[in-house]
Formats: C-alpha cells, sequence, structure tokens
C-alpha cells in the first residue's frame, strides 16, 4: 500500500492520488485557425462600426483654430467680392461721363457751327 503524504509510487515512478497533474490539452490546427479567423472578423467589425480607422480626433484648441481660421477666409471672400463690385460700380461711372462729355462736347460743336454760320 502507498501512503497518503507519498507522491510518487515507489515500483513504478507515477504520481499518485489527487496530487496527479493533468496534462493540458492544447487546441488542434484547425481549431486555433477557426479562432484566429474570428477574432480577425470581430476586430473588422469594431472597426468599421466605429470607424476608428478613419476617425481623427482633435482637442479644443485646434477645433476653434479651425473655426477661426474657416471665419477669416469667408470674411477675406466676402471683403473681395465687394471691393471688385465697387470696382466695377467706378468703371461703369466713368464709362458713363466719358459718353456724356462727349455728347457735351458735340453738343458744344454743333453751337459752334450754327454761330459760325450766322456769322458768315
Amino acid at each position: 500500500m502507498i501512503g497518503r503524504n507519498v507522491k510518487f509510487c515507489a515500483y513504478c515512478g507515477t504520481q499518485v492520488g489527487s496530487r496527479v497533474v493533468k496534462e493540458e490539452e492544447y487546441p488542434s490546427v484547425e481549431v486555433m485557425e477557426q479562432q484566429i479567423l474570428a477574432s480577425k472578423e470581430e476586430a473588422t467589425d469594431t472597426v468599421e462600426s466605429r470607424r476608428l480607422r478613419y476617425k481623427q480626433r482633435g482637442s479644443f484648441v485646434v477645433k476653434l483654430g479651425n473655426i477661426a481660421i474657416s471665419n477669416w477666409k469667408k470674411l477675406i471672400e466676402l471683403v473681395k467680392s465687394k471691393t471688385e463690385q465697387v470696382e466695377l460700380v467706378k468703371e461703369e461711372k466713368e464709362v458713363e461721363r466719358v459718353e456724356e462729355k462727349k455728347v457735351v462736347s458735340s453738343k458744344k460743336k454743333k453751337k459752334n457751327k450754327k454761330k459760325r454760320k450766322g456769322r458768315k
């Protein structure tokens, strides 16, 4: 008989009783491949659902800076468009003044011709 305090059999050398350590069972290659595929699919699903791959995080300061820059760009574009409109209006007025001067000068020439004809 083997006593309780003995870990190994005196005759064959095997472990005895409750202290016997079970051999760990390792999964087969097929099972491991299936687990790897499942974990890859799960990872792609979480990335696509949360859009983690394409998400850009910015701090408060960056967001505030982007807002300020966009507002300044809009303001500059507005000022440019207004100055272009003002320049167009000025050009139109100048064209009208030149036309009026031509009309006035042609009237003066006609009057001068009439006066010359009347003197002769």
